[in-house]
């Protein structure tokens, strides 16, 4: 809620980039289920992934809990440092390789990794900049008698 008692229209829309991330996220993952088994280990995992964490950030930031403030912004940085990693990996050259342990990532050509990676850092990046902005920030900690700013 800004001033006037409404959310941000920029808020509303990390809080559905997180949702689409979220499905997203989901739909990647469930290739792999049923429960496979770990490597080199003779036991079954449930594969974890973070961007199906994105939907209790996403519903924390449209109920504007500062919990769920926090955990956005873990996210951003999380996927943040990702798209670095990945962008050192689709564009090294020879001195730098960064490995992953996802079939999902080796299965898609280096071109296409290209296309994603610089406006999803440029995504991360914009959401960053979004939470952190004073007023959004304000409406999570709401002081009283204190002008936005």
């Amino acid at each position: 809620m800004n001033e006037h008692g409404q959310k941000t229209a920029e808020l509303r829309l990390v809080a559905i980039a997180l949702l689409l991330w979220n499905l997203l996220s989901l739909a990647i993952s469930a290739q792999r289920w049923p429960f496979e088994p770990a490597p080199g280990v003779n036991t079954y995992s449930f594969p974890v992934d973070l961007g199906a964490l994105a939907f209790l950030a996403s519903i924390g930031l449209w109920r504007l809990s500062p919990a769920g403030r926090t955990f956005a912004l873990v996210l951003t940085w999380y996927w943040l440092i990702g798209s670095v990693l990945l962008f050192l990996e689709v564009f090294s050259v020879g001195g730098i390789a960064v490995t992953s342990h996802s079939n999902f990532l080796a299965a898609i050509p280096k071109s296409a990794l290209r296309i994603f990676v610089i406006p999803f850092f440029l995504a991360q990046l914009w959401q960053y900049r979004v939470l952190n902005r004073p007023e959004v920030r304000a409406l999570f900690y709401p002081i009283p008698n204190r002008p936005i700013a």
